[in-house]
């Protein structure tokens, strides 16, 4: 009673772009956190002393422990409008939500887990092999590049998948910094669902 049930709004609604909007953060995601945190893993366990070591890597896992609704909040005060000033500057107009926002952020968020996992599968690679390496004649940065990080590729590819799980399940951030589009299309720098 009182209820009309032949009304004309009628919508169209789908999946679609929720999960493009979905991909295209965790790719942009992705494409931030994977070298980021894979060179500070291989920095913090092959080159930096201890003392650094003891230092970088617990205020590194700190930022593993920040809540995503401070990453959002984060997104939408500093890096949108920083990314929109910067796309002014060069004569884009990139939107302060969007797609390119909240991947920034995401990827900064999933960084401490590319890294700490990353950092403690290369530090299990053993001993001998670097050794045996370098008594060859290879540099140090030969010995990472051709027997450090092949031997720890499956453990790295692991913490790769992981982050991948964080970035694609991430909500709050992407809640805040993607602008909510429900609009299906391929630009990171306008708003997305």
């Amino acid at each position: 009673p009182g209820f009309s049930t032949t009304g004309d709004t009628q919508g169209e609604y789908g999946l679609l772009p929720l999960l493009w909007g979905t991909l295209m953060v965790s790719i942009i995601a992705m494409l931030v956190a994977v070298p980021v945190g894979l060179m500070a893993a291989i920095y913090m366990a092959e080159y930096a002393t201890p003392r650094v070591r003891s230092i970088a890597k617990p205020m590194l896992e700190t930022l593993a422990g920040i809540p995503t609704i401070v990453y959002g909040v984060f997104a939408i005060m500093f890096v949108g409008p920083m990314l929109s000033a910067f796309g002014n500057l060069i004569g884009i107009h990139i939107n302060a939500t969007s797609a390119l926002t909240a991947g920034l952020v995401v990827g900064i968020m999933i960084i401490p887990f590319v890294s700490s996992l990353s950092d403690d599968i290369i530090i299990q690679v053993p001993r001998a092999m670097r050794d045996g390496s370098l008594g060859l004649g290879a540099t140090k940065s030969e010995t990472i590049k051709q027997v450090v990080l092949p031997a720890a590729l499956p453990g790295i590819m692991g913490a790769f998948l992981l982050a991948i799980s964080r970035a694609i399940g991430e909500t709050m951030i992407v809640v805040l910094a993607a602008g909510n589009s429900p609009v299906l299309h391929a630009n990171p720098v306008e708003a997305v669902s």
